[in-house]
């Protein structure tokens, strides 16, 4: 039973040689998401879209 236990030590560390910190993906920079905003710049951004909508309509009526 030790042997195989010593084997599968052996097979882990090898694995972990191969895959260490220098193979790991490189990380991006996180895009634009309304998730990551605060609740008053989101209600900024209802409150534009609303007063751009008004003045389209409002124009269009004219």
């Amino acid at each position: 039973m030790a042997g195989m236990e010593e084997r599968e030590t052996a097979r882990n560390e090898a694995h972990d040689r191969r895959h260490g910190p220098a193979a790991a993906p490189a990380r991006r920079a996180a895009g634009f998401s309304l998730l990551r905003l605060s609740a008053l710049q989101r209600l900024g951004i209802v409150a534009v879209a609303l007063v751009l909508l008004w003045n389209g309509v409002r124009w269009a009526l004219s």
